[in-house]
């Protein structure tokens, strides 16, 4: 097992124990992404380097309210406005 191997093993290990210590959240703990839930996925936590991991949110039922915060714009440069549905 080359260097590389046993850091991503390690990672995926903790990322497994901080899944199970989030239970009630949780419905299963993937390999590659551990997906948060109430009723449905709100965030997934995510590997990106050795050093670093990703969290991401899943913020689609604040569409409305994003759109109106921004003035409807998503983000800084965004040429394009962006109006949720309904």
């Amino acid at each position: 097992m080359h260097p590389g191997a046993a850091v991503r093993k390690r990672a995926a290990e903790r990322r497994s124990e901080t899944g199970r210590s989030l239970e009630e959240w949780l419905a299963l703990v993937k390999n590659t992404i551990v997906p948060l839930y109430r009723e449905h996925v709100f965030a997934q936590i995510k590997p990106t380097t050795n050093s670093r991991v990703d969290f991401g949110l899943a913020l689609t039922h604040l569409q409305r309210e994003i759109a109106q915060a921004t003035d409807g714009y998503r983000r800084a440069g965004q040429k394009r406005p962006y109006h949720a549905s309904n």
